[in-house]
């Protein structure tokens, strides 16, 4: 049975403007979240670490920020939320992200949210943010499937054992 996308509308007023709270604290402490993401995402899962390449601190900090406009343009429904996303996804599954990666991302991301924001990352505020963050993911997960079925790309190395996805 293939999962239903959630809308927009899947968050009411009050939890769309929790987001956007959200968001704005974690741009306030962005390079605290970033480092701590990453160290997390590198500490988790090693071989992902490769999939990264040389970045930089600042490249990490970039695709957070990618991140934040997508679930951001996600609420407010802007038109180039879809076509971005299954861009992204493409791109991903290219460099050898798996789907199942995705799952372990939002969890950490949640996670990590959490964390900096302390008392400021209220649980609904949170809720919402899953719920925002598993449809990116959801959407780029299936836009890579798609572009690999289709032979329009193909997937680098997988990563190896230590990735949720052979496990």
């Amino acid at each position: 049975m293939e999962a239903v996308q959630p809308t927009a509308a899947a968050l009411d007023g009050a939890a769309a403007g929790a987001v956007f709270d959200l968001l704005d604290a974690l741009t306030g402490a962005e390079l605290e979240f970033v480092d701590l993401f990453y160290q997390r995402l590198f500490a988790r899962f090693p071989d992902v670490r490769s999939l990264f390449g040389e970045y930089s601190l600042s490249e990490q900090r970039e695709m957070v920020l990618e991140t934040f406009r997508s679930i951001l343009g996600w609420i407010d429904e802007e038109p180039w939320v879809d076509e971005n996303l299954a861009a992204l996804g493409s791109s991903h599954a290219e460099y050898g992200v798996e789907a199942a990666l995705y799952g372990p991302f939002v969890d950490l991301f949640v996670e990590v949210a959490a964390e900096v924001l302390g008392s400021d990352g209220e649980s609904a505020g949170l809720d919402s943010l899953r719920v925002a963050l598993e449809f990116v993911s959801n959407a780029m997960s299936a836009a890579g499937e798609v572009a690999l079925a289709n032979g329009v790309i193909e997937r680098a190395a997988p990563t190896n054992a230590s990735s949720p996805a052979t496990r």
